[in-house]
């Protein structure tokens, strides 16, 4: 069994916001893996309508790719895919073999119009799971600190 040195990503996260009044406003930020409803795309599917690679080492293509165990994908000790997300990666080539280094995946959500900083807040929670280390999450370029080992 090979080991892949590729990060695959899976993230299911609802970011929900609080008004003053306690009034609980919810913004779906869309799955890895899901088309513009929620439904999770075919296994092989190129190109992922929520996240795309932003940086990746040289000699790794720019585009995502779903896998789904439909496809074999992934192995344990890896968590499968489900009805809510897929797993993506570089769309490399059929053994998910990709070059070691540094993968950044990135989506965008847009607050409501009536959203006010002063006013409220914002929290994001949900799951985050890579194939290797993950090395942050960052919202409008901040680092929050979350990191995974190599098989979380």
């Amino acid at each position: 069994m090979k080991l892949k040195k590729t990060l695959w990503l899976s993230i299911a996260c609802l970011l929900c916001l609080w008004a003053s009044q306690a009034q609980a406003v919810s913004i779906t930020i869309f799955n890895t893996g899901v088309d513009a409803t929620g439904t999770v795309l075919l296994n092989g599917t190129v190109g992922d309508p929520h996240y795309t690679l932003t940086s990746v080492p040289l000699g790794s293509s720019m585009d995502t790719l779903v896998r789904t165990s439909a496809g074999g994908y992934p192995i344990p000790p890896y968590i499968g895919d489900n009805t809510l997300s897929s797993w993506i990666g570089p769309n490399n080539d059929s053994d998910l073999d990709s070059p070691s280094g540094t993968y950044r995946y990135e989506t965008t959500f847009v607050l409501p119009v009536l959203f006010d900083p002063t006013t409220h807040t914002a929290q994001l929670t949900g799951g985050w799971v890579t194939d290797n280390e993950g090395l942050n999450i960052y919202i409008n370029g901040a680092p929050l600190g979350f990191t995974t080992g190599a098989t979380s």
